[in-house]
């Protein structure tokens, strides 16, 4: 009988003995096929969470060197860009590990409460996991301690050493409370009660030793004692970010206190909405004009209040408007404020008196830390 070879791994083998491997091994074949492409699959799987978690990575490349330099608010948006990108990504492990970073840097960038906040959005039905339970006592703690404090402050202390002895009556009584907030009213009482510069700078500078990181508490009071203490340069570094019309009007009065008018001015020109005219920057661009020597310039600009003085919100607007009319002997303008003060029994100004009178100068006035328009 005739015989017919096939090849098969390098022997030689008859056409019945090949038929019989064939239906023996044709299962295994099949699943070998199916094992080799699911491994395909897998890989490229890989391949492209791997690229996602290297897109995520990315997003978190400087987080840990913003996190040595203080800047929380920006590890914070790095957090917030990776989170984003992880929402797709199927290894969930690192999802929460940008979600555990985005926790820690919202505590740090913008307090306790901020923290709990953040989670109550995580966790509508209040069913919080474990890892979040540190994050919810800082907040109730806080919390607490900044109700009482805020209490004492406002209701029961009468002057400055009663509310002093109060805060540290209610930090001995809660030892947990948190000694950055003990000290923050400490800073609080100075302000309130009018203590010297040197008080309050004091009192700044032992809460910002103890928590150099809680600017996110601190930033609008310290960045004001820093001013009054004519630290202008750390005032300027400390000052909040422009989100409101008070942050913008400080980051503007620091640079024209440190006689940088030009920077001033262009910042009075970047933060201006002329759709919702501010007259704390108004009145700071009109202060530049007067240091600069061009009153005339500086009263063009404030037409609105000049055409009609019931525009000014303040009586430091009215006065300033003054000063400037007397430094560009515009007697029909000085005239028509003096009328509007008297008819809305609004006080005249001592320093417009005194500057009238040649006692004082537009520098003694605007250039002079301790100094202010009364």
């Amino acid at each position: 009988m005739e015989e017919n070879f096939n090849e098969f791994d390098g022997f030689e083998i008859d056409e019945a003995t090949m038929k019989m491997l064939e239906k023996k091994y044709r299962g295994k074949i099949f699943g070998s096929v199916l094992v080799l492409l699911f491994a395909i699959v897998v890989i490229a799987f890989s391949f492209f969470a791997f690229a996602g978690n290297l897109d995520i990575m990315k997003s978190l490349n400087n987080v840990e060197a913003l996190k040595q330099s203080g800047m929380f608010q920006y590890a914070l948006g790095s957090y917030e860009r990776a989170e984003k990108k992880s929402n797709d990504n199927p290894l969930t492990a690192l999802g929460k590990t940008v979600f555990f970073g985005k926790l820690e840097m919202q505590e740090k960038a913008f307090g306790p409460v901020s923290c709990k906040k953040l989670l109550d959005e995580y966790y509508p039905d209040s069913k919080y996991p474990q890892f979040a339970i540190k994050y919810l006592e800082n907040a109730k703690i806080y919390t607490q301690a900044f109700k009482e404090l805020n209490n004492l402050l406002l209701n029961d202390a009468k002057d400055y050493v009663e509310a002093y002895e109060g805060i540290e009556k209610i930090s001995a009584k809660n030892p947990q409370y948190p000694k950055y907030l003990i000290l923050y009213f400490h800073l609080l009482a100075t302000q309130k009660f009018e203590q010297n510069a040197k008080t309050q700078l004091a009192a700044y500078k032992a809460l910002e030793r103890e928590a150099p990181d809680a600017t996110w508490l601190y930033e609008f009071e310290g960045t004001r004692t820093l001013i009054s203490a004519n630290e202008l340069t750390e005032a300027f570094r400390l000052c909040p970010q422009p989100v409101n019309e008070e942050a913008k009007m400080m980051k503007v009065s620091i640079l024209r206190l440190m006689g940088e008018y030009k920077d001033a001015l262009m910042l009075c020109d970047e933060f201006y909405d002329y759709n919702d005219p501010s007259e704390l920057l108004d009145r700071e661009k009109l202060i530049i004009y007067l240091i600069k020597g061009d009153a005339r310039s500086g009263i063009d600009f404030m037409s609105r209040y000049v055409t009609d003085l019931s525009n000014c919100e303040t009586v430091k607007m009215l006065y300033t408007l003054q000063i400037a009319a007397i430094k560009a002997n515009d007697k029909k303008l000085d005239n028509a404020i003096a009328k509007h003060l008297k008819d809305n029994k609004l006080p005249a100004s001592e320093t417009v008196v005194k500057y009238r009178a040649g006692e004082l100068t537009v520098s003694d006035i605007f250039l002079n830390v301790e100094s202010d328009l009364s």
